[in-house]
């Protein structure tokens, strides 16, 4: 998987913006784009100020002071990937933008570029300190370690191999010739290990949990020193600190530990009674109408200053403001958008104006740029660089103004809150409070059973029977069951089962739960996966291939064969090619002492 790391930026946003956004290192700019900013560096640099200085009451260009932090004022983030991912400049790009979006949401100011200059693809991400809408963002170790989670998530579904290993290879322990051509045609058993490791981490509650469900799932765990784990069909156990960066025993518990931490707790109908109750009280206070509740200063008093300041005399004329502001919020809306517009346009005819008159080096400036440049000239009546010398005065100008139009927007945003508080305060009474707290307790038990519903259905199983003709004798030595042999009585989920301990964490339970709901008997098998547990007198026997098919099995084990085969002539083809070289080698030895030994006795 790709390798993240983070650097907090304190001082130099625009040298930041100004590498990423290097055209020479994002086959200019094909691979670069932007959420809620210019994809351009001096104009993505003024966007964030503006928010950074809004919201955090401090000037963006501050020095670093003598003692002390200076704060963060963008956050930079690099993945990653390995030239042997073999994964495209376009993938890792929408990678990146992914990220992004799941990690800060829709309202973070963010410039994602990926730079392909050299051998491994790397994304450059640079965030504004603060999104859009006034949330602080913080560069720790933490949301280190959660960012490295959903890029691990994300190129899983990518189909991104785990073959970096970069801090396994530091240390010197590199890949093998047979692990690399394993990996290479999807065979790996250390990438099979690795993949089923990423599925579990986001349901597991700690290291020990997580072996514990692999053991369920027909996984051998071995500890020592060292945890091995050895999969269903596997020869040799291996370790997990071998299946890459980010598997070794500590970095599993710490990857787990922030997943669980991030994870919705299921609360009880008391829980969430008490939680809401608190909320909506918390809430109630700052009516101010209510002889029972205690204002909230800060609150009234905003929406008392705004009565005050604006003459509202009723909901009716609170209404009416905030109908109006909400026009005039989508009016900003358009100018915004024709702002940016402008700006667009006029930078790139005045950069193509530069480029068309001005000198380059043999190379540097192709035919087919020239012709583009020359036709939007054309268009656009420019006959000179005379023809654009206010442009660069007139895109400062624009810039500016989108600045203050942008912050007029926030303003009258805040004011739109404001208003519907106020309506919301004048309307609402004492009896609506228990309605309020009877009506979201309903809706959070809602969506709580709703997640816990689809989770069930989600586990899913088949239920089989072996045919009436078939000699069961495994319990005494004989043949293993297979799905050849049996008749399939039942394909459903947990959901469907209604008997005590279907919704347990614990594969047993959920396994006696479906034996005991279906009256099944010794001999009947439940597959989940690529796993069969089949009845017996002391509980269940794990079958690692009862799924798979005779004549699965037989393409399986000639496939193997010919791997074998195949990697056995390349290493026979290597040793001759390694024999071949030696004696070339030692030949030229013999000649060059040959003549020496000639000029000797000469």
């Amino acid at each position: 998987m790709p390798y993240i790391k983070s650097k907090p930026v304190h001082t130099t946003v625009d040298k930041t913006l100004r590498y990423i956004l290097n055209p020479d290192k994002t086959a200019e700019l094909l691979y670069a784009d932007s959420l809620n900013c210019f994809t351009d560096a001096r104009l993505a640099y003024m966007n964030m100020k503006a928010v950074y200085e809004h919201y955090s009451g401090r000037s963006f260009t501050e020095p670093k002071p003598e003692n002390g932090n200076c704060p963060v004022k963008a956050i930079h983030l690099i993945q990653s990937f390995s030239a042997e991912d073999g994964v495209l400049p376009e993938e890792v790009h929408r990678i990146g933008m992914e990220l992004v979006k799941k990690m800060y949401g829709d309202k973070v100011q963010a410039v994602v570029t990926t730079h392909v200059d050299k051998e491994h693809i790397h994304n450059h991400i640079a965030v504004c300190s603060y999104t859009i809408d006034g949330k602080k963002l913080y560069n720790t170790i933490s949301e280190v370690e959660h960012a490295r989670d959903i890029s691990d998530l994300l190129c899983k579904l990518y189909g991104v191999r785990n073959v970096m290993q970069t801090k396994a290879r530091r240390k010197g322990q590199r890949m093998t010739y047979c692990e690399w051509m394993h990996r290479k045609r999807g065979t790996s058993w250390k990438a099979k290990i690795s993949d089923y490791i990423l599925t579990l981490l986001p349901v597991a509650d700690d290291l020990r949990h997580l072996l514990k469900i692999m053991e369920a799932h027909g996984y051998t765990i071995k500890e020592g020193k060292y945890i091995s784990v050895l999969a269903p069909g596997q020869q040799r156990a291996v370790r997990l600190k071998s299946l890459g960066e980010g598997f070794d025993e500590k970095s599993l518990e710490e990857r787990i530990a922030s997943l669980v931490a991030n994870r919705p707790k299921n609360l009880s109908p008391r829980e969430i009674i008490e939680q809401v109750t608190s909320q909506v009280m918390d809430e109630t206070c700052n009516i101010g109408f209510a002889d029972s509740v205690i204002d909230n200063i800060r609150r009234l008093s905003r929406q008392l200053a705004i009565i005050n300041s604006e003459h509202i005399c009723s909901v009716e004329e609170a209404e009416s403001h905030l109908h109006e502001t909400e026009n005039e919020i989508a009016k900003l809306n358009a100018k915004i958008t024709d702002l940016e517009a402008d700006i667009r346009h006029k930078q790139l005819i005045f950069e193509a104006a530069n480029r068309y008159w001005g000198k380059h080096k043999l190379g540097e400036y192709s035919s087919e740029q020239k012709k583009q440049d020359k036709q939007l000239l054309q268009k656009n009546g420019i006959t000179s660089l005379m023809g654009v010398a206010g442009y660069q005065s007139d895109i400062d100008a624009y810039s500016t103004e989108l600045v203050e139009v942008r912050a007029r927007l926030a303003e009258l945003t805040d004011k739109t809150e404001l208003y519907r508080g106020i309506i919301e305060t004048c309307t609402r009474d004492r009896d609506d409070v228990i309605t309020k707290i009877r009506k979201e307790v309903d809706r959070r038990l809602t969506e709580q059973e709703s997640d816990r519903i689809e989770a069930m259905k989600a586990d899913r199983f088949r239920i089989y029977r072996p045919t009436a003709d078939y000699d069961d004798t495994f319990e005494e030595g004989g043949p293993a069951p297979n799905v050849d042999d049996c008749e399939l009585l039942v394909d459903g989920n947990m959901y469907d089962v209604k008997e005590k301990g279907s919704e347990s964490k614990d594969l047993t339970d959920r396994l006696e739960a479906t034996y005991r709901y279906y009256n099944l008997r010794i001999g009947d098998l439940i597959a989940i996966g690529d796993l069969a547990y089949r009845v017996n007198k002391q509980g269940y026997s794990v079958l690692k291939t009862f799924t798979k098919s005779r004549a699965e099995k037989e393409r399986d084990r000639q496939e193997e064969l010919a791997r074998e085969e195949q990697e056995r002539t390349e290493a026979e083809e290597r040793q001759r090619e390694e024999e071949q070289k030696k004696k070339k080698e030692e030949e030229t030895t013999k000649q060059v002492q040959h003549k020496t030994r000639n000029k000797l006795h000469l």
